[in-house]
């Protein structure tokens, strides 16, 4: 599909460029715009931090927690299955229980096109 140009000159059009002709910001006026900008880029990293370190002290808090389950659940896995124990509790079996993981939330996501 094609836009046909005009070629004639418009008054109207002359007119209205004209009046978008602006001078340009003083240089104390830009100085201040510079110096607000610096100042939201300061406050956004010093709340990234603050989120960043809420979330070390959470994680921090939680882990006691956390490794308390799991080690239950392996002692649970053992006892339910106690030819497989040493399956379950070796090396091979993390990464095989974490590439299962890693499959499962992949899966779980939900499709991009």
């Amino acid at each position: 599909m094609e836009t046909v140009m005009s070629d004639e000159s418009s008054a109207e059009l002359s007119h209205l460029f004209r009046q978008a002709h602006l001078v340009l910001p003083d240089e104390a006026f830009m100085m201040q715009l510079l110096s607000r900008i610096e100042r939201a880029r300061r406050v956004r990293l010093g709340i990234q931090i603050l989120a960043m370190a809420a979330a070390v002290v959470i994680v921090l808090l939680s882990a006691n927690f956390v490794l308390t389950t799991t080690a239950s659940v392996m002692r649970f896995a053992a006892g339910a299955l106690p030819g497989y124990a040493d399956q379950v509790v070796a090396p091979i079996g993390w990464s095989c229980s974490m590439l299962i993981g890693i499959w499962v939330i992949l899966r779980s996501r939900p499709a991009r096109h």
